[in-house]
């Protein structure tokens, strides 16, 4: 993850995290569209959506491989995860349920809308022990240099990488 990671892990919060996250995503995994969505009645959802230019992005795996992270380096960072209150497939039941309540609990539902993890929203405000205003404002300014350098979608490089990806 680099020094986003870097940035991700020295943020003050799980909420100014994942908007680190966010932010350079595209340094991570240009295809990995997510957002917050405030649902009320203290819940939040975290939502991905696959971008429909980008054939691979709509592969189930994806989902699948985003929210476990996210899950994941919930632990990692904060020690806990948030709490689930329901996991939202948009694909439809790959026949391994078993391994999706593993990570996400009993609550999980194929051939939603949308595919989102809700969850307690208190939890975005759980402060990480790893937070450092100072190491975070250094990889904030390495995340961003990389940002710039980043291909555009319309230039040779960016072409050819999703054709290689395609096939």
């Amino acid at each position: 993850l680099g020094a986003v990671g870097s940035m991700v892990a020295t943020s003050a919060t799980a909420r100014e995290a994942f908007d680190d996250f966010t932010q350079f995503k595209d340094i991570i995994h240009p295809y990995a569209n997510f957002k917050l969505l405030d649902l009320g009645n203290g819940r939040t959802s975290v939502v991905y959506e696959p971008d429909q230019n980008e054939a691979l992005a709509s592969k189930v795996y994806y989902a699948e491989m985003f929210f476990s992270a996210f899950v994941s380096l919930s632990q990692l960072l904060i020690g806990r995860g948030p709490t689930i209150v329901e996991m939202n497939f948009s694909h439809a039941d790959p026949g391994y349920i078993d391994s999706y309540k593993a990570i996400f609990g009993e609550n999980v539902h194929f051939g939603a809308r949308r595919s989102e993890l809700v969850f307690n929203t208190e939890w975005l405000d759980h402060e990480l022990s790893s937070a450092s205003p100072e190491f975070r404002k250094l990889s904030s300014q390495k995340a961003m240099s990389e940002l710039s350098k980043l291909p555009t979608e319309d230039n040779l490089v960016a072409r050819v990488v999703r054709c290689i990806e395609e096939h």
